[in-house]
């Protein structure tokens, strides 16, 4: 059995069901592909790229974002904070946006519906115009889709309404995010979900192909020096012999003669 499928067999099924869905229709997958969304599409796509920004900073469901209100985002000097007050898990929590360009396209957006008087946070824009009407659940739904349409994203169908969540966890394990992180980000109550997306993260997977062969070469020296201390350990010869020397005043001796398995000699005398 390879060192993968012994990984696999110790990863549990759920895990591994999760790793797989986390790994499907991603908007975008990568921090480049958001900014290039974000720096190219035209600004009748503005509503998108908010929705793109708050879903991948916080992880939010389509539903988070429909029943997002006006209140739920503090704007502060450099930065600002969103609120989920109330979840599918019934686990409040709340995040941040810090991106310089993040923070001007969400001040962009709601320079145009300032004088809107529901509280709802996403609204219709036309035109450049914003509508006294929200934007219901199919049309954020398919915000992904339409990213990934002007993105020129293979397998458009898999860009459902969680792809801004799925892409916003894959991105933070990516980033060597654990478990816990993960837990906070998303309002998981079980880890489960959190996992498959650090099981499924490639800085994970490199980090673990990274020990792999650092344990396959590692294993290789030490069986390549243990060869070799066995064949020099062959190759010594070690012989002694009392001897008689010629001359009687010298008396008798030990002679210790060792040839090196590079055919050197060496020969010591003990003189009694």
């Amino acid at each position: 059995m390879s060192s993968d499928e012994e990984l696999m067999d110790c990863t549990p099924p759920e895990i591994r069901q999760a790793a797989d869905a986390a790994a499907h229709g991603l908007v975008p997958e990568k921090r480049k592909s958001i900014e290039d969304f974000l720096n190219k599409a035209p600004n009748n796509l503005l509503q998108i790229k908010v929705a793109l920004i708050i879903g991948v900073s916080g992880a939010c469901r389509t539903d988070e974002l429909v029943k997002m209100k006006m209140l739920d985002v503090a704007f502060f000097e450099e930065k600002i904070s969103v609120e989920i007050p109330d979840s599918k898990t019934h686990i409040s929590r709340s995040f941040l946006i810090t991106d310089p360009v993040w923070v001007k396209i969400i001040r962009d957006y709601i320079n145009l519906r300032k004088n809107i008087e529901i509280d709802r946070f996403f609204v219709q824009l036309r035109g450049g115009i914003a509508r006294n009407q929200p934007i219901g659940h199919n049309t954020i739904a398919h915000f992904p889709q339409k990213i990934a349409t002007f993105l020129n994203l293979e397998d458009l169908k898999g860009f459902t309404g969680n792809a801004l969540r799925r892409t916003a966890s894959t991105l933070l394990a990516n980033s060597g995010a654990n478990v816990l992180q993960l837990k906070r980000l998303g309002g998981w109550k079980s880890s489960t979900v959190a996992e498959g997306y650090v099981d499924s993260s490639m800085e994970n997977k490199t980090k673990t192909a990274t020990m792999l062969s650092q344990r396959a070469m590692s294993s290789e020296a030490v069986a390549s020096n243990s060869s070799q201390t066995s064949v020099i350990q062959q190759q010594i010869n070690l012989s002694t012999k009392e001897t008689t020397v010629a001359d009687a005043s010298a008396g008798t001796g030990l002679n210790i003669s060792i040839n090196a398995y590079n055919n050197s000699n060496l020969t010591i005398n003990f003189n009694k």
